[in-house]
């Protein structure tokens, strides 16, 4: 949320322990998002933790939801024996923060440290890839994520951008939301095929919430070569991503789906 209503200025996720101590011994954390959006009044601070419940400058668009997510943290919290609250300025931003009584682990019950890695679906390789997705939270994370592997990314918000962008360039790659604006995923992905040649072989993989058979059998249907669902685990795209033969127009092989 504070990506999403946070146009300009910065996010601080900070994380501290409180003084006061719980009386079986464990220790009160505080968990704290600080952003410089949209903000909130004291009369919507009130509301926001009740399910449903949305500010009304919300209602816009540009921010879509159900106005559960908080409620839903509410009840985590409250079943964790914490607290959670929010403040803000509207216009300049707000504090959404989380206190909890955590137990202090022994030395006995701390695991061993595990090194995970991609390794075991080969080293990734930098490659080009272009993210077609409206959702400017889902474009941060992609980028950060796809980035910090070394890759080369570049993000369009609509289908019919994604059909420009990949004849104007050369990709490895391409990850396809399903719901854009002017034209979806599904229907890009088929001018994209039409276009023959190279095109007919571009990996295409498919992003979406759904999870259904039907929407799988859709998608396979309009060319995509694998479908990843939301939100999308960091394994299943370095599984794409190793996947994908050495040159992405090399032949007529497809990555494994």
């Amino acid at each position: 949320n504070a990506v999403k209503f946070t146009q300009s200025g910065s996010v601080e996720l900070s994380v501290g322990r409180l003084r006061k101590e719980a009386d079986d011994g464990k220790i009160w954390l505080r968990f704290s998002v600080a952003d410089t959006g949209i903000g909130i009044s004291d009369e919507q601070a009130g509301r926001l933790f009740l399910p449903f419940e949305r500010g009304s400058e919300w209602r816009d668009t540009r921010h879509t939801g159900t106005g559960l997510g908080l409620a839903i943290c509410k009840r985590l919290v409250d079943m964790m024996h914490g607290t959670i609250e929010a403040t803000g300025v509207q216009g300049e931003g707000s504090v959404f923060w989380f206190d909890l009584p955590l137990g202090v682990a022994t030395a006995q019950q701390i695991p061993a440290k595990t090194e995970l890695s991609v390794a075991t679906v080969g080293e990734p390789r930098p490659i080009r890839i272009l993210v077609a997705e409206d959702s400017e939270t889902s474009q941060i994370v992609a980028r950060n994520f796809l980035e910090s592997l070394g890759h080369t990314v570049t993000i369009v918000d609509t289908g019919r951008a994604a059909v420009e962008a990949v004849q104007q360039s050369d990709f490895d790659l391409v990850l396809m939301d399903g719901h854009m604006p002017e034209m979806n995923g599904l229907d890009a992905t088929r001018e994209i095929r039409a276009l023959g040649g190279r095109f007919a072989r571009l990996p295409i993989y498919g992003l979406s919430a759904n999870v259904l058979n039907t929407d799988r059998d859709m998608a396979t249907a309009a060319g995509m070569d694998g479908y990843l669902t939301k939100p999308v685990r960091k394994p299943d795209l370095a599984r794409v991503i190793a996947s994908l033969p050495a040159q992405a127009d090399a032949g007529d092989s497809k990555p494994a789906i």
